[in-house]
């Protein structure tokens, strides 16, 4: 009877070992593995681009966020304006400039200029660049006192919001 007892009770250790060993797996259980399966983006993403300006310029851009860019595309019979999933940094309250470093930056590493995503305006304007299927809006603002006035310092916010785009045409250009 001792001897069944104990092969008794091998056996139902072996059922539960073998249940325990078939459930599927968990999902992740730290916030760390969450925040690291929500972040999938291809090497060549717009994160990465971001990524390397703020570590190119040596600017103290804020953290990565996620946002939804509009660029304007005109062709001969319309003109639209698709919205995309992109990423944004942004840096507060420099000076003319790291506004100019930052503009010059896309220029020297081979941008183009969207004449159809550029704005001017008295306290904001916007460029928009384009190399490849990597699009991005340089969007900056100057900081207004109570009356709506320019400091005269001249400070201003800059905000870099970039997007990748699938489909391209053969020259480059946005095609839909």
């Amino acid at each position: 009877m001792n001897k069944s007892y104990i092969l008794l009770l091998v056996v139902l250790i072996i059922i539960a070992g073998a249940i325990i060993w078939m459930q599927p797996s968990s999902a992740p259980t730290t916030e760390r593995e969450i925040k690291t399966e929500e972040v999938k983006e291809p090497e060549n993403g717009a994160r990465k681009f971001l990524n390397r300006i703020k570590t190119d310029t040596a600017l103290n851009f804020s953290d990565i966020e996620d946002i939804e860019l509009s660029w304007t595309v005109k062709t001969q019979e319309e003109t639209k304006n698709p919205i995309f999933q992109g990423r944004k940094i942004e840096i507060k309250g420099v000076l003319k400039e790291t506004e100019e470093q930052i503009n010059s930056y896309f220029k020297n590493i081979g941008f183009d200029i969207s004449e159809d995503n550029a704005a001017t305006g008295s306290i904001s304007w916007a460029t928009g660049y384009q190399k490849d299927n990597l699009i991005c809006a340089v969007a900056v603002g100057l900081w207004l006192d109570e009356n709506e006035l320019p400091f005269k310092t001249g400070e201003r916010d800059v905000a870099i919001a970039c997007a990748i785009v699938e489909d391209t045409g053969e020259n480059g250009d946005i095609e839909y």
